[in-house]
């Protein structure tokens, strides 16, 4: 069982024979085919079957040397865990990555304050940036079990460390950051253990919810469009201006009678202008209502859709401080792209509310 923490073990070793053979003798596909089947149970079955290969090789945990506080830390190739049958956290979250990239799925490292461990992606994705700093984007992915955390060591009783930073994997490899390359003359090539190896526990896969039969929908029923919103966000905390949100100097609210039009608008590349906030009909002078009574229109409104025509969308911010607003979000949005890859710019058309009665 590929897990974070195992209680019941006081020790972290491990024998490696094939991957191959530990699913061969659990009436398992023995092929290393990564994502092929598009099934989280699949990557879940995979990943377990390294683990147990990995638990069979009798590989001691060890701490870091004294001195890699000032000359930092020296890893250990895999031929030097496997001879020398010892390792630390960080030795071991390498070779159990390794052995998942070679087996064609998407591994993280994942650094906390003092310890690394594995991040593994169930399904065939990966974060935008090669390194990632904010933690609840992890847990959020481990939440929709798109994703499982690791721990190579199985060492119990350790605290709970502050987490640092994971590094993505796969998109550092589409970055052209590439694996070391080892002498092979170095050493005599590590053969595989042809002697029996004791029985290793395995489980079935969890039951993932994306892999079980979907059932029938019924044609006059609509989906849970809420529930799918949810699913997109990262962070479900009030720190989620999308769920928390609240007027500020980083917002600008637009005047718009028709929402829909601009909508469409925009989906068709359109490119606005964004004057300050109009007077016609609010502050001119003049009443709206009483404008609306006699020529039985308003004017306001016919105004502002004049103003969507010409690609006009005014806003309801003064001239005087749209401009530092403005400046204020494109140097944040760009500068939470360049740093995280996201685009943190958003235009919100409604908003939900959650309101009770008294």
């Amino acid at each position: 069982m590929v897990a974070v923490e195992d209680p019941s073990s006081s020790s972290a070793d491990f024998r490696i024979v094939g991957c191959r053979c530990c699913t061969t003798q659990a009436g398992r596909n023995a092929g290393l085919d990564g994502y092929r089947e598009g099934r989280k149970a699949r990557a879940w079955e995979l990943a377990e079957a390294i683990w147990t290969a990995l638990a069979g090789h009798a590989i001691a945990y060890v701490l870091p040397p004294k001195s890699f506080e000032r000359a930092g830390q020296m890893m250990r190739g895999p031929g030097d865990v496997l001879t020398r049958q010892v390792g630390t956290c960080l030795d071991l979250t390498l070779l159990y990555a390794a052995r998942l990239e070679q087996a064609g799925l998407n591994p993280l490292f994942v650094l906390t304050e003092g310890h690394a461990f594995v991040g593994l992606w169930l399904t065939d994705e990966y974060f935008s940036a090669a390194i990632l700093d904010v933690a609840q984007m992890l847990r959020k992915r481990v939440q929709l079990q798109e994703m499982i955390l690791v721990e190579t060591t199985l060492h119990t009783g350790q605290s709970a460390a502050r987490f640092e930073l994971a590094i993505n994997l796969s998109r550092a490899r589409i970055a052209r950051i590439r694996p070391l390359e080892l002498d092979a003359g170095a050493g005599p090539a590590l053969a595989p253990d042809a002697a029996p190896v004791a029985a290793q526990t395995r489980e079935d896969a969890p039951a993932y919810e994306d892999d079980l039969t979907p059932r029938a929908v019924a044609p006059d029923k609509t989906l849970d469009r809420l529930e799918t919103w949810k699913r997109k966000l990262l962070d479900l905390t009030l720190r989620n201006r999308l769920l928390n949100f609240k007027d500020s100097k980083s917002t600008i609210p637009l005047e718009c009678p028709d929402p829909a039009l601009l909508e469409d608008m925009l989906l068709a590349g359109a490119r606005f202008q964004l004057p300050g906030r109009s007077v016609v009909l609010d502050g001119d002078g003049r009443d709206a209502a009483l404008f609306a009574q006699r020529l039985d229109e308003d004017g306001r409104r016919d105004f502002m859709l004049d103003a969507l025509a010409r690609n006009d969308r005014h806003t309801n911010v003064g001239e005087d401080v749209l401009e530092a607003r403005l400046t204020k979000l494109y140097r944040a949005a760009r500068l939470a792209f360049e740093e995280g890859g996201a685009n943190i710019l958003l235009l919100c058309i409604g908003f939900l509310s959650n309101s009770r009665e008294r």
